[in-house]
């Protein structure tokens, strides 16, 4: 898969700033993924899971966010929330 830019910040904090695969997001129109190439869009956010991918792992990276907003163009990703905190697998 194609790599894009993904970018999670928060108020005053970079959080992330990563080439990934895929990113499914918690929209307030339900889950919506995206991947390299996608048309230029914003959405809301409202609280819950982030998920991404690098490349072909099959193990995803999650973070639990708070609401926000998110853009979308077609090499890049940016998501502005009120809080990210990026969950250890083994804390599930």
């Amino acid at each position: 898969m194609k790599p894009f830019q993904l970018t999670i910040v928060t108020q005053g904090r970079l959080v992330l700033t990563e080439a990934v695969a895929s990113v499914t997001v918690p929209a307030y129109d339900g889950e919506r993924t995206v991947m390299a190439d996608h048309d230029r869009t914003a959405m809301l956010l409202c609280e819950g899971r982030l998920f991404y991918r690098r490349g072909d792992e099959d193990s995803p990276v999650l973070f639990d966010i708070g609401i926000g907003c998110a853009e979308v163009t077609g090499d890049a990703m940016r998501v502005i929330v009120t809080s990210a905190k990026r969950i250890v697998i083994g804390d599930l």
